[in-house]
């Protein structure tokens, strides 16, 4: 035989064909026998013949079309065994099957005809004797005429012979039920009273019925593994928290897993039949083309994803997924897509991006600070020496006027960068917002263009928030002077409302990141042009700014970002091209209802002849301390170098009433500096200034018992107060 005759003999389809044709041969075999009697003239054995074999035709074809018809394995094996039993004269049949459970684990059941289940049911499963062996094992037909004479039976371990209680076995016959792929599926077993009641008829009948069952238990084990796979598959679509989608290549969408409810609100019927592109983000539509143009080249390989679509309640989620081109899978036909909502992922990420910004420019902030502030202290200081100086109604006093003005811009723009680096340095106090938002419109109103209203409606009942009122102004007049430029050279209106406002878990994007509570809600609406999706996801970035070069610095925003974060609350915006924009400021209600206390008069600074130890790394400052202090009734010693500073004061430390240090010095620091002079006198009392002092410096001044830090540029007079305050309190001490 060669190779192609050999594949076909051994091929499933064409032992079905074989076993098909073993019915047929029964079948065959039956009329031959009828027409053999009737040869041997006999008339009425002929006549039983063919009414005997007619009616096993009869049951066959009832059997046939039964079993080609039924699906469900417990009632297949059922009609096979009571047809079997009917066909042959048993007294009793069994069928014995394998089959599978959901978890992949193999069983042997069983079912019963001519006998009740409990006629077996004391019985263990037959083992693999000599008797029992070949059937399930698919090897051969055992059929004996008295199975308790016979030679092969009895020899079990647990019982010699018949089991008590078993019933009355003699004619015995079995027949292996096996797969078109010759695996074992079971056993046919038959059983009678008496002895000789099987022949080989009976075996070419069961031989034929087995045929038929084989071809029947293989499809319902088909159809149970589909219906197990299909529960697998559900349990797992249904209890899977991702979404699964799929659509075709026109991106309509054909179906959508259970969990899209959670996910987007929608359910499965109002979406299905959509095209998938309805509820993408505008910006997002072209990058989801390109997805599934990637997928359409590269069918089956997964390609990320990561897009926006709207919530049914209007707001926007970040998805995440892969999508699988299964076009040409038939099971499939489509692009299926695994997603999951990372919208506070997303989110997070992006307020990480955002704090890494601000961190980057406070390092950068604390370094130009310090710097700066050391120069502007030396142009301030040294302009009201100046002043001083010179002659009332003399012709430099304008241009000195000038140069402070242009050093107090500078001052205030250094202030708001180290926003950033320091924000918890705000003063705060409980404050009612109106009136300070009012006072912020009141200075704002002359820098105003006049077609440009302001409005202000302002709830009685809102509560005092706990703030920092200058920040406040500053947050305010940022946020108005964008809504004046965006408002432009048109007529407008700027409308400033105050309201009380419950913030609640539910309460949407707006204020996401707060904590549920009482809060102040400032809304500061213009009539403008409204901002660009691409500008809005930048709009708080530092040094972002739209305008043109000179009309803005890109900080407002982003400093009144900071501020808010700083006072626990946060920013919003909502714009609509065309229509304006509207930023609400949510400040936390006041927790404690504390009374302000007014401020005296600073007191008088002059000194009265006290020796000061100065010590600043810059030449200019030193000089410029050195007179300022002298003129107020001290002496001073000046040093620009750590080192020496400490040999002078070694050398002569009772000379010196005090010591003024600045903070950051190359060589030695301002806190090695303190520690250094007190280990030579360790009662000296020490002030310490700095062009930009972080939390922890401030700690550190403070376990170091230096008070506060004395920050740059508002030496000249802080530090004249600050002299002023602690020798008198040395003097009261001492009297």
């Amino acid at each position: 035989m060669d190779g192609a005759a050999m594949k076909s003999a051994t091929d499933p389809e064409t032992e079905t064909l074989r076993r098909r044709i073993a019915v047929l041969e029964a079948e065959n075999q039956a009329w031959r026998a009828a027409i053999d009697a009737a040869s041997a003239g006999d008339p009425q054995a002929t006549q039983r013949a063919l009414l005997e074999e007619k009616r096993t035709l009869e049951v066959l074809n009832r059997t046939g079309a039964a079993l080609a018809a039924e699906l469900d394995l417990n009632r297949l094996v059922q009609i096979v065994t009571d047809a079997g039993v009917q066909l042959i004269g048993a007294a009793f049949g069994a069928f014995f099957y394998n089959t599978t459970d959901e978890r992949g684990e193999q069983f042997l059941l069983y079912t019963l005809s001519g006998a009740p289940r409990e006629a077996f049911a004391s019985f263990p499963t037959p083992g693999r004797t000599e008797i029992f062996g070949p059937t399930f094992d698919g090897t051969s037909i055992v059929r004996s005429d008295d199975i308790t004479k016979d030679p092969r039976y009895g020899k079990g371990e647990r019982y010699r012979g018949m089991p008590p209680g078993h019933l009355p076995v003699r004619s015995y016959l079995a027949v292996p039920v096996v797969s078109p792929k010759r695996e074992p599926l079971g056993g046919l077993f038959f059983g009678h009273p008496d002895p000789g009641v099987f022949n080989e008829r009976s075996e070419r009948v069961i031989v034929g019925i087995a045929a038929q069952a084989a071809i029947a238990v293989e499809n319902a084990h088909l159809l149970q593994a589909v219906t197990y796979s299909e529960r697998r598959f559900r349990a797992l679509i249904e209890g899977n928290t991702d979404g699964i989608a799929v659509i075709d290549a026109d991106n309509k969408i054909l179906y959508l897993s259970p969990s899209v409810l959670a996910i987007e609100g929608y359910t499965q019927d109002e979406l299905i039949g959509v095209n998938g592109m309805e509820n993408t983000h505008p910006d997002d539509i072209p990058h989801v083309h390109d997805i599934v143009r990637r997928a359409l080249e590269n069918p089956g390989v997964p390609v990320p994803a990561l897009w926006r679509r709207r919530h049914k309640d209007g707001r926007w989620l970040w998805l995440e997924g892969v999508a699988t081109n299964l076009l040409h899978d038939p099971a499939v036909r489509g692009i299926v897509t695994n997603y999951r909502d990372v919208t506070q992922r997303v989110r997070s990420q992006e307020a990480q991006i955002r704090s890494q910004k601000m961190e980057a420019l406070g390092t950068l902030a604390g370094g130009i600070a310090h710097d700066f502030n050391n120069i502007l202290l030396a142009i301030r200081g040294n302009v009201r020496l100046a002043r001083e100086d010179l002659e009332p109604g003399h012709p430099g006093e304008l241009s000195i006027a000038e140069i402070e003005k242009a050093a107090q811009r500078a001052t205030e723009l250094v202030r708001r960068i180290l926003a950033f680096s320091r924000p918890q340095e705000s003063q705060r106090e409980p404050l009612q917002l109106s009136i300070v938002v009012q006072e912020a419109l009141n200075l704002m109103r002359a820098t105003l263009p006049a077609m440009i209203a302001i409005r202000t409606r302002f709830a009685g009942d809102t509560p005092l928030v706990f703030a920092d009122s200058t920040q406040v102004h500053q947050v305010v007049m940022n946020i108005v002077t964008n809504a004046a430029h965006a408002i432009g050279n048109r007529t407008g209106d700027i409308e400033v409302r105050i309201d009380p406002i419950n913030v609640t878990a539910e309460l949407g994007d707006s204020a996401r990141e707060l904590k549920p509570g009482l809060y102040a809600c400032v809304a500061i609406s213009d009539t403008g042009s409204g901002i660009e999706q691409a500008t809005l996801k930048r709009i708080f970035d530092p040094f972002f700014t739209t305008k043109p070069v000179g009309q803005g610095t890109g900080l407002g925003l982003s400093v009144a970002h900071g501020i808010m974060q700083a006072h626990e609350g946060t920013i919003s915006v909502y714009t609509q091209s065309g229509r304006g924009t509207t930023f609400r400021l949510y400040f936390p209600a006041a927790s404690e209802q504390r009374t302000a206390t007014k401020t005296t008069a600073a007191p008088s600074v002059a000194g009265r002849g006290e020796s000061v130890l100065y010590i600043d790394d810059d030449d200019a400052i030193v000089l410029l301390t050195t007179r300022v202090l002298e003129r107020l009734g001290y002496r001073v010693s000046g040093f620009t170098h750590p080192q020496q500073a400490l040999d002078a004061f070694s050398a002569r430390s009772r000379e010196f009433d005090v010591v003024v240090t600045d903070l950051s010095m190359p060589g030695m620091s301002g806190f090695d500096l303190v520690e250094a002079l007190r280990r030579v006198r360790a009662d000296i009392p020490i002030l310490m200034t700095s062009g930009y002092v972080r939390p922890e410096d401030r700690q550190r001044a403070s376990e170091h018992g230096l008070g506060d830090v004395i920050l740059k540029p508002n030496t000249v007079d802080e530090l004249g107060q600050a002299l002023h305050a602690m020798f008198t309190q040395l003097r009261a001490s001492r009297s």
